[in-house]
């Protein structure tokens, strides 16, 4: 406490009248590197920006308490420290000269002013003030004395010792806050590698955009007096956006009508609010770095060519904002070659030609009807927006099967879902005994191509083998899989049934996965393709499981993982008592074989 007394005292320099003007600023001197001196005080001011602690993983926890213990302990005893608060007005034209999107008479306009109105109400909210927040650390001086270094000598290599210890904590604070954002992005949706690899080559408006990203980056900094942290991190944008097109404004003026709500939350200046918006819509497609991220990728210049004929009919049926989800579907279907690239002869909106694939041999004439199909398949499932994901997903599996499957689903389930496209597909396929029907992936193979989708569409992870084995559970007797594989009478049809699971994912064309009946076969397959595990393997759902009952080694019994958790593997098997079943073991039983690791 006593020491605690001598430094406020200290702190308390008494007042004294001015007698010159000079007297009246309280700065005696001034160093380079920001150090001044102030009565007996040598001081240094540093600015701050907010971090949302609570989004932060443990690790970068860690390291912000790590910072500020090392920035606490770098103080001497006899430091002391303020903090500023100033309020200031935003200068709203400035501010809409050189943050806002220039409107470009283009079908993207929408989503600029879109984007605009966003920006500018939360710029523009809490009376428009922007708050900056600075931190003054302060040591005293002493008196001098002869033959050793003085008191001041010493204060200001204390500053400057703590003033290296605050730019680091700054630093790391800055890391931990660009992360956090894009760990923010990814919690909304989506993500992707690399922006090279998801648009390719850019349109003709890629310099003009890049240029644009550029100067607000720049000049949105300087409106705060160059944060340190959010000039940083607008240079990354700006830089980042250099390879990035035009198109990219259609995604931000809806990314951000969802994502601005978490934002929010984490506080912060109105500059931040800007430069984080900007990373969000920006990096969010470019930074994320999620192994189970879908991944992205470009459309082709066959489609892009496309673009003109494609505005206009997506114009003519009502649905010209959905320009970049029609090019997905083309994508998809066709990659943008061929005389029918919306792939959609067998659509009943085709009047002119057989409904057969691959009748049409007018590419305009297909994507008119595609287009008209699509657009269809989005008022049946009541699509409100290009980001009313629920309802793309539902129209898209729809575009698929047919609008039949829309209305089954809504009335069964109430959504799309992967397991119920899995459901429609082998009843239809049962139905018309076919031995397959439609795409039960085609949601997620279109929406890689949809940048929309790659922010707000949680793509569902699980292997489309062990959705489509769960829709076999309780089956009996197995009839439906070994008559599948050219058997007449039953055998042990455990294999059979992991092949005809394979088979309906389109795997064994793929030569994803063998055709066996036999165990021992499978095991062999997998062994040669290099693709075999003994018993240690970490697992994932999806890979084949071996057993071998006797201990001879000779398997005898295969399923399929469904997921493994808390020492447990958890089967979906055929043929385990006569019956399709869910199965559980522990990871080191001693009568599991092995496994056989697809690559899906």
């Amino acid at each position: 406490m006593k020491a605690i007394k001598q430094v406020m005292k200290k702190d308390h320099e008494p007042y004294r009248v001015p007698k010159r003007v000079q007297d009246v600023i309280p700065i005696k001197c001034m160093w380079r590197d920001g150090i001044f001196l102030v009565g007996t005080r040598y001081s240094k001011t540093f600015k701050f920006t907010d971090i949302n602690y609570m989004v932060a993983s443990q690790e970068a926890q860690k390291k912000l308490f790590l910072a500020y213990a090392a920035l606490i302990n770098s103080l001497d005893c006899g430091a002391t420290t303020k903090i500023t608060l100033n309020n200031r007005h935003l200068n709203r034209k400035n501010f809409a000269d050189t943050v806002l999107m220039k409107l470009k008479n283009d079908y993207l306009d929408y989503y600029r002013m879109e984007y605009n109105d966003v920006i500018m109400s939360k710029a523009t909210g809490g009376n428009g003030i922007i708050q900056e927040k600075y931190v003054t650390v302060s040591v005293c001086s002493g008196t001098p004395s002869v033959g050793v270094p003085t008191p001041a000598e010493k204060d200001i290599k204390l500053v400057e010792r703590t003033s290296g210890t605050i730019k680091q904590a700054l630093h790391t604070t800055e890391n931990i806050t660009i992360k956090a954002s894009q760990r923010t992005i990814k919690t909304a949706g989506s993500t992707v590698k690399t922006v090279e690899h998801m648009w390719g080559t850019a349109i003709k408006s890629t310099q003009a955009a890049a240029e644009t990203a550029q100067k607000t980056a720049v000049i949105a900094a300087k409106t705060a007096h160059r944060s340190h942290v959010a000039a940083k991190a607008a240079a990354t944008v700006a830089r980042k956006a250099a390879d990035y097109t035009a198109r990219a404004a259609k995604a931000i003026a809806q990314a951000v009508q969802e994502l601005i709500s978490v934002v929010a939350a984490g506080g912060g200046t109105v500059l931040i609010l800007v430069i984080v918006l900007v990373v969000m819509c920006f990096a969010g497609m470019i930074l994320a770095s999620d192994e189970n991220d879908m991944e992205i990728l470009s459309v082709s210049e066959e489609v892009k060519a496309y673009e003109p004929i494609i505005q206009k009919y997506a114009k003519e049926h009502g649905i010209p904002d959905y320009v970049l989800l029609i090019e997905a579907v083309m994508m998809q279907e066709s990659g943008g070659r061929g005389t029918d690239p919306m792939q959609c002869s067998e659509c009943n909106f085709n009047t002119r030609y057989p409904h057969a694939p691959g009748s049409i041999t007018d590419p305009e004439y297909s994507i008119n009807v595609g287009i008209q199909n699509l657009a269809d398949c989005l008022q049946i499932a009541e699509c409100e927006s290009p980001v009313d994901m629920d309802a793309i997903k539902l129209a898209l599996q729809g575009y698929n099967y047919g609008q039949g499957y829309i209305t089954w689903a809504m009335n069964k389930y109430g959504e799309y879902s992967k397991a119920n496209a899995v459901e429609f597909s082998l009843k239809t396929a049962e139905a018309c005994s076919w031995n397959s029907y439609g795409d039960m992936d085609y949601v997620p193979h279109v929406l890689r191509y949809y940048p929309l989708g790659q922010i707000f569409y949680n793509p569902d992870t699980t292997q489309l083998i062990v959705e489509v084995a769960a829709s076999q559970i309780g089956n009996v007797g197995g009839e439906l899989y070994w008559s599948w594989y050219g058997f007449t009478e039953r055998v042990e049809w455990c294999a059979c049934f992991v092949s005809w699971c394979a088979n309906q994912c389109g795997y064994i064309d793929a030569g994803i996965l063998p055709k066996f009946s036999g165990c021992e076969w499978g095991v062999s397959w997998f062994r040669q393709h290099n693709q075999w595990a003994e018993r240690s393997i970490t697992l994932e759902p999806g890979m084949i499981i071996f057993f071998d009952w006797d201990g001879n080694g000779v398997s005898d019994h295969t399923g399929i993982v469904e997921k493994s958790e808390n020492g447990y593997v958890y089967t979906i098997e055929g043929n385990n008592s006569d019956i399709c079943r869910r199965r559980e073991y522990s990871v080191g039983n001693s009568q599991i074989f092995g496994y056989g690791m697809p690559s899906y």
